[in-house]
């Protein structure tokens, strides 16, 4: 049975958990989670000269990577679920926003992770160390989605 899911997994194209980008991971059981509350900057977005969202992709890696992930599922959005994750007592969304590879969007957070994202601003952390920072979603109406999630 083990062999036959395997099989199954490999056909559907999924080979286990990974980190797409800065806010949107899967599982070791396939789910796409889409984190809730923050929209980091885009995988292929530069910060001047500098690959931010790399290095946001690689935050969202180190804060997953190798730990148990308890997801609180709030939605759904494209094929990915949208979720409230945590590792321990750490909620993801909002350790990207104080990292400052995310931003607050208060029209799903409520504002949840406003003080976090002043926070990183003042610090001028990650992606606020930087002299221009372009928000995800406008970079995004400027270059497109240049990948698919």
């Amino acid at each position: 049975m083990i062999e036959a899911v395997s099989v199954l997994m490999l056909i559907a194209g999924c080979f286990g958990a990974s980190v797409h980008d800065g806010d949107t991971f899967r599982t070791a059981d396939c789910v796409s989670h889409r984190i809730w509350g923050i929209d980091a900057v885009e995988l292929d977005q530069t910060c001047g000269d500098r690959p931010c969202g790399l290095q946001a992709r690689g935050a969202l890696a180190e804060l997953v990577d190798g730990h148990t992930v308890v997801c609180d599922v709030r939605g759904r959005s494209y094929k990915r679920v949208v979720s409230q994750c945590f590792v321990g007592k750490v909620d993801i969304g909002r350790q990207m926003v104080r990292l400052g590879w995310a931003f607050d969007v208060p029209q799903f957070s409520g504002g949840e992770y406003a003080e976090e994202e002043r926070e990183a601003r003042r610090a001028k952390r990650g992606a606020w160390a930087y002299s221009s920072v372009t928000p995800p979603f406008i970079w995004r109406n400027e270059h497109g989605r240049r990948h698919k999630n």
